[in-house]
């Protein structure tokens, strides 16, 4: 079995429970996220990974794929997403402020990264599936896992966090690698996520 079917297989062994949201039991999600992560393969920028905190229910939640949402797929003018967006089969409509900021950001990039989270499931609160929590510390350990096989499939060279709980997984997993801080685009915090890009990225 090729490495990215397993992979994407082992994420469907995760159930629903009162407080996560499992996108990937639902077949379309799972074919998305497959899609991707073979689109990946064949980007200059694979060998690069960005690690984010968690899906949310207004982005990765509806398409299975970090870091996005179903209106970034209908709406970006980025050739990667343009081309997959083709592919990819949606739901429903959402749309996300970071998923958005992010890949307005790489319009101007030669590179496209590869993204994941901390933890690949959508943390909600009690009974509410409309909101989001952060992942528990022992949720992000349990789910490390994934971040050291998708390490291990792409042959991940160079490491970057947006926000605490990627930084806390990314040393975990990589640790004979420099994990970069970069500061999560949301709550006024842009302008550092563009910085930190940029020297990310050069």
């Amino acid at each position: 079995m090729p490495k990215i079917t397993a992979f994407v297989q082992s994420l469907q062994d995760m159930e629903n429970t009162s407080t996560v949201y499992n996108p990937y039991l639902i077949q379309d999600f799972a074919d998305n996220l497959e899609k991707y992560l073979r689109s990946m393969q064949k980007q200059k920028g694979r060998h690069i990974l960005l690690v984010g905190e968690a899906p949310g229910y207004r982005g990765c939640r509806h398409t299975g794929i970090p870091f996005s949402s179903s209106y970034l797929f209908q709406n970006s003018h980025h050739p990667f997403i343009s081309r997959l967006g083709k592919r990819i089969q949606l739901h429903s409509e959402s749309k996300e402020t970071t998923a958005q900021i992010v890949w307005d950001y790489l319009l101007k990039q030669e590179l496209v990264p590869l993204f994941w989270n901390a933890y690949p499931f959508h943390p909600h609160l009690e009974g509410n599936e409309l909101s989001n929590r952060s992942p528990k510390k022992a949720e992000i350990i349990k789910a490390m896992i994934f971040l050291k096989m998708l390490g291990e499939i792409f042959n991940v060279e160079k490491v970057a966090s947006l926000g605490r709980a990627g930084s806390f997984a990314a040393e975990n997993t990589f640790p004979h690698l420099s994990i970069r801080y970069i500061r999560h685009p949301s709550y006024g915090g842009k302008k550092d996520f563009v910085q930190g890009m940029n020297a990310f990225l050069r």
